[in-house]
């Protein structure tokens, strides 16, 4: 597991500064740009945002396509038979 969160999420008044949250991944570079936003109303616990980096593989689409309709399958039922 790489742990993500390395500032403080939660800053009190008189308290020394602490990380509550964090952000687990099973893969280096899997989250970018980790940002500290201001805490929600009157919390004294930061909003993180994050960008989580993602790909999606391609592949090659066929054009065909079967049809299933037109299929013989009293032909087929036939030949399972045999």
């Amino acid at each position: 597991m790489i742990q993500n969160i390395h500032e403080p999420t939660r800053v009190c008044e008189g308290n020394s500064p602490s990380i509550l949250y964090y952000v687990f991944t099973d893969e280096e570079n899997l989250i970018d740009d980790i940002q500290d936003e201001v805490p929600f109303g009157k919390s004294d616990h930061v909003c993180l945002t994050w960008d989580v980096v993602i790909s999606k593989s391609t592949s090659p689409q066929s054009d065909s396509k079967l049809n299933f309709w037109k299929g013989d399958y009293e032909k087929i039922d036939r030949a399972c038979r045999l």
